[in-house]
């Protein structure tokens, strides 16, 4: 579907509207629960692991990134799970 931009003109839709297309390079997952599970292995096997505040990041050599948003608050721990590769 095509939309004109806010004034009418549809030249304005390309210059106001991000149109960035495949996946994120930036993953936010809740530790809610007993478990977390990971996008890729490469998460757990390759990562650097950092904390910020209470939250895990996990970057991967091609710098995407998973952040686990209230990891360190959570009592206990949600275990990190990923996919098989």
């Amino acid at each position: 579907m095509y939309n004109k931009g806010s004034d009418g003109n549809s030249s304005d839709f390309l210059t106001n509207n991000d149109l960035s297309f495949g996946p994120s390079k930036n993953t936010v997952l809740q530790a809610s629960g007993d478990r977390v599970d990971l996008p890729d292995a490469g998460f757990v096997r390759d990562s650097e692991i950092s904390r910020d505040g209470v939250d895990l990041v996990l970057e991967a050599p091609d710098g995407s990134t998973v952040v686990i948003e209230g990891y360190f608050a959570a009592v206990p721990a949600p275990m990190l799970f990923a996919p098989r590769w």
